[in-house]
């Protein structure tokens, strides 16, 4: 294990290396903006990722119970111009998008989903929120989710020292 200071040298950065990760969150509110533009934006991710296809038009917020940095995801996109008759017009985008598996405990079982980062996002950056793209699910804000990843992942976890 290795560990990076954080914080004026109060807290750590620890990475462990594991086959299967997991980490639950819960929802929370984003600004609103996904619902708007991710129905413009779906059609032209179907391009790069045929998969989507059955993914809800909007994005599910999740904010989660550990800090989470994805550095590989399993796709990303060459930028897209999505833009194009939108309230202001933006340079091509580029998106990141990693498979996982999530469940909400005591509700649904695990299905597929896919991790969400949009280059303009402003909750880019936030290692606490995460974005996610998946089937309608109905959920409530006390409903706890918990997302696997399938592959090997790198855990980071902030860990303050007093």
């Amino acid at each position: 294990m290795r560990g990076l200071p954080l914080n004026g040298g109060r807290g750590f950065l620890v990475f462990r290396k594991m086959s299967e990760f997991r980490i639950s969150g819960r929802p929370t509110s984003g600004l609103g903006w996904a619902s708007k533009t991710v129905p413009r934006q779906l059609p032209l991710l179907l391009q790069h990722l045929p998969e989507l296809e059955s993914c809800y038009p909007a994005t599910i917020n999740l904010r989660l119970e550990k800090n989470l940095r994805i550095e590989q995801p399993d796709v990303v996109t060459p930028g897209i111009d999505w833009s194009e008759g939108w309230i202001e017009r933006l340079p091509p985008e580029t998106f990141r998008l990693t498979r996982i598996e999530f469940e909400i405990v005591g509700k649904h079982p695990r299905q597929t989903g896919w991790i969400y980062e949009a280059s303009f996002s402003p909750h880019r950056g936030n290692a606490w929120f995460v974005e996610f793209l998946a089937p309608f699910t109905q959920h409530t804000a006390t409903d706890v989710f918990i997302l696997y990843f399938q592959k090997e992942a790198r855990r980071e976890e902030l860990v303050y020292l007093s």
